[in-house]
């Protein structure tokens, strides 16, 4: 996914809890992906929402949507990474295109 002009910012999770949703199947991640980009789109809201890795852990979400406040924003909205623990993923990566952010979701 990283071109050699794309530069990566890497952000850690602080929890304590261990990790969760290691019984999620890995289609049921990718629904989980496919209605979370949905919410996007319904709020008017350009995104694309895949999984990839292993076992679909990861998450991308990438669009004129991705911005570093919609980034922190997101980062800090305990429900949704909560959300995203909960079916299983370990990294939830956003990206403009020229910059993404590997938020590291301690799962």
């Amino acid at each position: 996914m990283n071109t050699k002009d794309e530069h990566v910012i890497y952000l850690h999770m602080p929890t304590s809890s261990p990790a969760v949703g290691q019984n999620v199947l890995f289609d049921q991640r990718i629904k989980f992906a496919k209605d979370f980009e949905k919410q996007f789109h319904d709020k008017g809201m350009d995104a694309t929402v895949s999984t990839n890795g292993v076992q679909q852990r990861i998450v991308t979400i990438s669009g004129k949507v991705v911005n570093e406040p919609s980034v922190y924003r997101l980062k800090d909205n305990v429900y949704t990474i909560q959300d995203l623990r909960k079916m299983g993923f370990k990294h939830l990566i956003m990206t403009d295109g020229k910059i993404s952010w590997d938020i590291d979701l301690k799962n």
